[in-house]
C-alpha cells in the first residue's frame, strides 16, 4: 500500500467536503490492505453519505471481507444523500472523472492528487496486461508500488476517455514516479505510446530498466540501447548493469542498502 494512502485516510475524518472524502475512499480501494479495509469499515459504519457508504460496502465485498449494508435512517434520506444526488445514482464506479480532472486537481493543489507518489511507473503494451499483473505482484512483495494507467487510474484514465489532456496526465504521473520500468514485448516494441514515454521519461533523469519478457524479437529499437536489464529469477526481480546483478530494490534505492 503506498505511503500516501496513509495520509490520506489520515485527513479523511477531517474532511469537510463529502467529494474529497469520495475521492478518498475510491483511491483506498484501489489497494486491498488490512489498513484500507479496517478504514473502509470505519467508513461503511460512520459516515453518513449513503453513496460514499455504498463504496465501502462494495469494496470490501470486493476484497471478500463478510460485511452488511447499514440501513439509512429514518427521515434522513435527503440530508444524507448530497452525493446520490450529485451523481444521479446510489452507486457507480465510474463517477465521470477524466484526464482533465487530474490536472484541475493537482493544479489547484488538491491533497488527492499532490500527495501520490510512486516507486515504478511501468511502460508496456496493452496486451500484455497478464504479464504486467506478475510484475506488479513482483514489486508489491518487495513493499514497492507501482503505476499502472488501467489500475492507478483506472477509470480517470480509460481509455475511451482518450482526449488532449491524456499526455499531460501521464506526465504528471511519471514525474510522481522514481523509475520507469518497461515491460518489453513484440507488442511494446510497436507502440508509439511506449517509445514516447520512454524519452519523457529519459528527460527527467531518473532510473529506467528494461524487462525483456519474450525470447524471440523481430529486431530491437534503437531507443532502447544502453538501458539495464531486469531479470526475473526465484520469484525475484533484479538488474543486471555494468556486468553486476543488483536486487531490484538496491538498484532503486542504493541509499537505504
Amino acid at each position: 500500500m503506498p505511503e500516501y494512502i496513509n495520509s490520506l485516510i489520515g485527513k479523511y475524518w477531517f474532511e469537510s467536503d463529502k467529494l474529497q472524502r469520495l475521492y478518498i475512499v475510491q483511491e483506498c480501494a484501489k489497494y486491498k490492505h488490512a489498513d484500507t479495509i479496517h478504514f473502509l469499515r470505519h467508513v461503511l459504519y460512520r459516515e453518513n453519505d449513503w453513496f460514499i457508504r455504498n463504496v465501502s460496502f462494495r469494496t470490501l465485498q470486493k476484497f471478500d471481507e463478510v460485511v452488511y449494508l447499514p440501513q439509512k435512517g429514518k427521515g434522513k434520506r435527503y440530508k444524507y444523500n448530497t452525493l446520490v444526488n450529485m451523481i444521479g445514482a446510489d452507486y457507480k464506479e465510474d463517477i465521470g472523472k477524466a484526464p482533465a480532472d487530474i490536472l484541475i486537481e493537482y493544479n489547484g493543489k488538491k491533497y488527492i492528487q499532490t500527495l501520490k507518489s510512486y516507486d515504478v511507473f511501468i511502460s508496456h503494451c496493452m496486451l500484455n496486461d497478464k504479464i504486467v499483473n506478475e510484475i506488479v505482484g513482483y514489486l508489491n512483495r518487495i513493499g514497492m508500488v507501482a503505476f499502472v494507467d488501467w489500475k492507478s487510474d483506472r477509470h480517470d484514465l480509460a481509455r475511451s476517455k482518450f482526449d488532449e489532456f491524456t499526455i499531460e496526465a501521464l506526465k504528471l504521473r511519471m514525474q510522481q514516479s522514481s523509475s520507469l520500468l518497461l515491460i518489453r514485448t513484440n507488442e511494446s516494441d510497436q507502440s508509439t505510446w511506449v517509445s514516447w514515454e520512454l524519452s519523457y521519461f529519459s528527460a527527467t533523469n531518473n532510473k529506467i530498466a528494461v524487462l525483456e519478457a519474450e525470447d524471440n524479437y523481430i529486431s530491437e529499437p534503437e531507443y532502447l540501447s544502453g538501458f539495464p536489464k531486469v531479470l526475473v529469477k526465484d520469484d525475484e526481480l533484479n538488474i543486471t548493469q555494468n556486468n553486476t546483478i543488483y536486487k531490484f530494490s538496491e538498484w532503486l534505492n542504493p541509499a537505504n542498502t
